[in-house]
């Protein structure tokens, strides 16, 4: 992902799991989630890899679905939910400092006759587990998370 293209986008939360491991008598908890939006030539261009020949694909009847590693892509994550409307909306929001990339599958849209349907893509990441995101996952159904995109690392400079 190339350093200069950090973006920020929206995404519905399609689905979240907790992942425990016991390691050396130390219980490891983890957070994965799943996030679903519209795959687009800026997402693409941010997630890198082959993900631009996938979106060429998907558009182009060439490919139905495409699996994407994007674990050079770090996320900074606020999830949202309003109840209500106007000034006394109650907005219920916890914020991910850092989620890190594991996977992104695109897939075409299921109507191939109509041109207009864009592909879609499920964004997955994982996070150390916090209680407020589990507890907010508890309380909301259908939030939208606000992502902040970035690389993990920096490009290392070559030794002249």
């Amino acid at each position: 992902m190339p350093k200069s293209l950090e973006i920020e986008l929206q995404a519905n939360v399609k689905k979240v799991e907790l992942v425990t491991k016991l390691d050396k008598s130390v219980v490891i908890r983890r957070m994965r989630m799943r996030l679903e939006r519209e795959f687009d030539p800026l997402l693409a261009r941010a997630i890198g890899g082959d993900s631009a020949d996938v979106l060429a694909a998907l558009k182009g009847g060439g490919l139905e679905k495409g699996v994407i590693p994007i674990d050079e892509v770090l996320a900074r994550i606020a999830l949202t939910i309003s109840s209500g409307t106007g000034p006394k909306a109650a907005k219920d929001e916890v914020i991910i400092p850092m989620a890190v990339g594991r996977k992104a599958t695109a897939t075409a849209p299921k109507d191939s006759d109509d041109d207009y349907l864009p592909p879609s893509i499920i964004l997955e990441f994982e996070f150390p587990f916090t209680e407020a995101a589990w507890a907010w996952f508890g309380r909301n159904t259908g939030g939208y998370a606000e992502i902040e995109l970035s690389a993990a690392q920096l490009k290392l400079a070559k030794a002249s």
